[in-house]
């Protein structure tokens, strides 16, 4: 060192300017650099050694690039000098710069923060939370961007899918026509179903494919003989049932009640528990409070109660009679012989009951009358005896034989 430099210099002022240089030019740890050791190095290795202007003696760490390592790496990058790009299944593209992985969740994947594991089926977006749109065709969509990457169903403007099939179209892309048998060609846009189903039997707008009685595609299919006249629409549905069948193929019987065409009358009120023929209504198990049934026949509740009526009237009458020929002849005595004339009024007691129950039936009154029952007598040895040899053949004459015997 030259000692001219020293030369006027206090010995005290020598040793502050000595300790000035020592303490200036002291060297930083291991890892920082400047004036005050203030910054720190981004060195790789261990220790990260670099000058005392910041140069790294060897390369930049993972996430720093520069010629002294002093910056960071830009959005997207990581890695040693920045140079590695973070994965597309990671959301907006944003990873950790030293290590690389998604610092901000997945986008197309789940499992942050490696996000290596890709949506499910129909689902897509940040960790795999949204849903794809019924637009895309079979639900299937881009995983990162939702578009419909396979196509539309009812729309035709993949990816997209926002604009609707026209009139007539419908399916992927809208590329299918629908049927003619639809009417007015309206179907749905995405199954192709028709809005309003054809009837080439009745409808003259849809269009006659198959000639009455067949059905189908190509016409090879029968319609039910349980449609009237054979006659169903494209699909095989009856438009009318024959007489005691209803459903759409007309397949199934009349419930019971019920009868006609398309099971559509009721039975009638007078037929018993309401039972009558599917076909034409008629009453299977008689009518209501009729008794009267013969071979089968069936006849009205009136006529039923008439025969009944009949039947006990004559019952009454033959009883009526029985009990006063009894009583005759109980009381019949020998009696001292008289040529008198026996009297006519003996003859009418027996009448007079009979014309008693007759009140209840009109069509007996005039038979009893005294003035039209005067049978032909005689008188033998005192005895009025009848001169008929003719047996009795009707109740009448019943009455007059109980009445000869009374006299």
């Amino acid at each position: 060192m030259n000692s001219d430099i020293y030369m006027g210099l206090s010995s005290r002022q020598i040793f502050l300017f000595l300790f000035c240089v020592l303490v200036t030019t002291k060297a930083c740890t291991s890892g920082w650099f400047g004036s005050k050791c203030q910054f720190m190095c981004y060195c790789s290795g261990a220790n990260g050694i670099c000058d005392d202007t910041g140069r790294c003696l060897t390369k930049c760490d993972n996430g720093w690039f520069g010629q002294s390592c002093q910056y960071p790496c830009q959005s997207g990058q990581w890695g040693l000098n920045c140079t590695n790009q973070c994965s597309i299944s990671c959301y907006d593209g944003s990873c950790d710069r030293i290590i690389g992985q998604c610092d901000k969740g997945c986008n197309g994947f789940i499992n942050p923060p490696f996000c290596n594991t890709e949506c499910g089926i129909n689902t897509w977006g940040p960790n795999c939370q949204f849903y794809c749109r019924t637009n895309c065709y079979n639900m299937s969509c881009n995983k990162v961007t939702g578009v419909c990457n396979s196509g539309c169903i009812g729309y035709m403007d993949p990816p997209n899918c926002i604009v609707e099939c026209t009139l007539g179209k419908w399916g992927r892309n809208c590329v299918n026509n629908c049927s003619r048998n639809c009417k007015g060609q309206s179907c749905d846009r995405v199954t192709g179903h028709c809005d309003y189903v054809c009837d080439s039997a009745s409808d003259l707008s849809c269009p006659s494919d198959c000639p009455a009685g067949f059905h189908g595609a190509n016409c090879s299919l029968l319609c039910s003989s349980n449609c009237k006249d054979k006659v169903c629409n494209t699909l095989g549905y009856c438009l009318l049932c024959k007489a005691g069948y209803t459903g759409l193929y007309c397949e199934n019987d009349c419930p019971t009640r019920q009868w006609g065409m398309n099971c559509s009358t009721a039975c009638s009120d007078e037929c018993f528990n309401k039972s009558c023929d599917k076909t034409s209504g008629v009453c299977i198990q008689g009518q209501a409070g009729d008794t009267t049934e013969s071979s089968g026949l069936t006849f009205p509740a009136g006529v039923g109660v008439g025969v009944a009526v009949g039947a006990v009237v004559v019952v009454l009458i033959v009883v009526v009679v029985s009990v006063v020929c009894r009583r005759r002849r109980k009381q019949q005595q020998p009696q001292p012989q008289s040529h008198e004339e026996p009297k006519r009024g003996t003859r009418l007691h027996a009448y007079d009951g009979v014309k008693k129950i007759n009140e209840y039936s009109h069509s007996y009154e005039e038979t009893f009358a005294p003035d039209k029952f005067k049978p032909d007598e005689v008188k033998t040895d005192n005895k009025t005896v009848k001169t008929s040899q003719d047996p009795p053949n009707s109740i009448y004459d019943n009455i007059e034989e109980c009445t000869s015997l009374g006299e």
